[in-house]
């Protein structure tokens, strides 16, 4: 099932968060997303001031599979990243330590466990929040049975004296738990105060204590280091489960260039036929074939413009600004991805997306006295279903998390100051109060799939100071 959610991550930018089913009995799978933009046109966003190369650098594409549920027995027995399994790869690795896919193989397997471990901790935060009854004691006596076999790794990683790569793996996870299961307790106890849940939270902290890591928390420090630790390696387990993007630069553009050399031939044959006719009519050496080629060439330059324009647009299903081999944590070719922007007349935008976007009732006054420019962006997925079950073999993988994240401050270059001077009558006194100068930027996102089609219209309301607010407009309201 299709879920979608806007989040703002700070005054310049959001997100905004798909997820969708993966099929796995699929060969390809095929994702589109279309984002268009109505943006004021006083903004001066537009072909000539916003390149792709504006655009690139104000967009990412975060791409990853969502973690399935795993059961205790499976993490620590059955699941193909669970801790048995793990022990397996290190003893398979004893002959071969230096082997680099070996290597790959048993931190993609750690990265695997660590993230499947936290959502099954989550999944009981998640359950308290929703007012589940939730037997804390077992909670602690389960999350005790699946660290403790995890430790145990330890010495079995000194004995087989993997002392370099795997150990420090090992310890980024051991560390990166002891975080997570911290925050987790804190947060279940201002749900509901467990006497149970301090003494695990002090068992902890005398963990973290003992192997000296430095995520402990200083009540008198600033604490930037445990801060900076925790987002770390949060990104980093994290990443098994991301796809990363390559840029392909071989393809970049090719279908632009076939419509460029389309525009550049017709604007050299219109300039080679005057050339040749007025040099038939007037001869070679006088002043009207000179006036003739000096006319052609003016003419040429914007035939070609103009013919370009026109086959890049019949083309536009084909045309994308760049694409992206998407890789595995393991270096494992399971897709790729192109994506495009540019700038559209609103004659040439879709009858639906139009009228999602005209259901405003100050619309006609926006587009008469300050007018929009239309910028689209597209972005389509392609990911080889049978690559990605073979590498995720037995974890489950049946949803992806689809993020597209975008930053505005390039919007606000040339916006008005944030703050003006009101005036009101309060009794027989005038008052002067703030008001903020706000601009509306509508958003009408689409997205198609195998199974699943979706539309959503949402208004950024921001300043020149940022992103105030993100509002999604139901597709049967009628707002201004």
């Amino acid at each position: 099932m299709l879920n979608i959610k806007t989040e703002l991550l700070d005054k310049f930018q959001f997100d905004i968060v798909l997820k969708y089913p993966f099929h796995s009995n699929m060969e390809k799978e095929k994702y589109k997303v279309r984002l268009y933009y109505f943006l004021p046109r006083n903004l001066l966003v537009d072909r000539y001031n916003y390149k792709e190369e504006d655009f690139l650098k104000d967009v990412q594409n975060l791409l990853h599979f969502s973690v399935p549920l795993k059961t205790k027995q499976e993490l620590i027995c059955d699941a193909s990243f669970s801790i048995r399994h793990i022990e397996e790869i290190i003893c398979q690795s004893v002959d071969n330590r230096d082997d680099q896919e070996m290597l790959q193989n048993f931190e993609f397997t750690v990265k695997l466990f660590v993230v499947s471990f936290k959502e099954w901790a989550v999944d009981f935060l998640r359950r308290a929040q929703r007012g589940e009854m939730i037997d804390y004691t077992q909670f602690i006596s389960d999350t005790k049975e699946i660290w403790n076999e995890f430790r145990k790794l330890k010495d079995m990683l000194v004995r087989l004296n993997f002392v370099k790569h795997r150990m420090s793996v090992f310890l980024y996870a051991d560390e990166y738990i002891s975080i997570f299961l911290l925050s987790f307790c804190y947060q279940k106890i201002r749900i509901r105060d467990e006497q149970i849940l301090k003494d695990f939270i002090r068992e902890m902290v005398e963990y973290q204590e003992l192997c000296k890591y430095e995520s402990v928390v200083e009540p008198e420090g600033e604490n930037e280091n445990v801060m900076y630790r925790s987002s770390t390696f949060r990104k980093y387990f994290l990443n098994g489960m991301f796809l990363r993007p390559k840029v392909n630069h071989k393809e970049i553009n090719r279908n632009r260039e076939y419509a460029f050399a389309i525009g550049a031939a017709v604007a050299m044959i219109f300039a080679t036929g005057v050339a040749f006719y007025f040099q038939q009519v007037y001869g070679q050496i006088s002043f009207m074939f000179f006036m003739s080629l000096v006319v052609g060439y003016i003419l040429k330059d914007r035939i070609k413009e103009w013919v370009r324009d026109y086959a890049a647009e019949k083309m536009r299903g084909k045309m994308y600004d760049v694409k992206y081999e998407l890789f595995s944590d393991n270096k494992k070719n399971v897709g790729y991805r192109t994506q495009r922007l540019s700038f559209m007349k609103e004659e040439l935008v879709p009858d639906e997306i139009l009228s999602l976007r005209r259901s405003s009732k100050i619309l006609d006054i926006e587009s008469e006295g300050i007018g929009q420019n239309i910028m689209l962006f597209e972005k389509h997925t392609n990911l080889y279903s049978a690559e990605i079950e073979k590498l995720f073999d037995k974890i489950g993988i049946n949803e992806i998390t689809d993020i597209l994240r975008f930053n505005v401050m390039g919007f606000t270059k040339n916006m008005e100051e944030a703050d003006r001077d009101l005036y009101y009558m309060y009794e027989n006194n005038i008052k002067k109060v703030k008001a903020d100068r706000v601009y509306h930027i509508n958003l009408v996102f689409e997205f198609d799939g195998p199974d699943e089609s979706l539309m959503k219209r949402y208004r950024l309301v921001m300043n020149k100071k940022g992103i105030k607010r993100i509002e999604e407009i139901l597709l049967d309201e009628k707002v201004g």
